[in-house]
């Protein structure tokens, strides 16, 4: 018997270092346990970056020294002021999740509130606990197995 795929989403703004906004979402979905995706809204078509949660968590680490990350996607937090339309939060240090991304011959730094992506990372492990990703992915290949072997008899 196959679980149903379930997904995790959640929308927010990224902030460019110059300035400029744009709406992004963080993906999750159980037929790929061990990864999360971002998800630019880019024109003409939407930019989808995959890395696994545990890049994700290790990039909220507040307490690492360095980035989390050794490839085209390399994350850390830091305290910081991000723009923010509301009166009192203006001025606000908040921990800041600072993503940098590395397509072929570019470098682009992009920044989230910490917070939203915290909570996302709850939400997905709500869903699959950690440490579970592996079973799960077994699971599926052993079913694609079995399956595999039905249509082959």
């Amino acid at each position: 018997m196959r679980s149903r795929a379930q997904h995790v989403t959640e929308w927010h703004m990224l902030l460019t270092e110059c300035g400029a906004t744009m709406a992004a979402a963080w993906t999750f979905d159980t037929t790929d346990p061990a990864a999360v995706q971002l998800v630019i809204t880019a024109k003409p078509l939407p930019v989808p970056w995959t890395m696994s949660r545990a890049l994700l968590r290790d990039g909220l680490c507040a307490h690492r020294l360095s980035p989390a990350g050794e490839g085209d996607i390399q994350l850390h937090t830091r305290m910081g002021v991000l723009g923010n339309a509301q009166p009192d939060l203006r001025g606000v240090r908040r921990p800041i999740l600072v993503i940098d991304l590395a397509p072929p011959g570019h470098h682009v730094r992009l920044f989230m509130e910490a917070l939203i992506a915290q909570s996302f990372l709850r939400r997905t492990y709500g869903v699959v606990t950690e440490g579970r990703e592996r079973n799960i992915m077994v699971q599926q290949v052993a079913a694609a197995v079995d399956w595999f072997q039905q249509v082959q008899s």
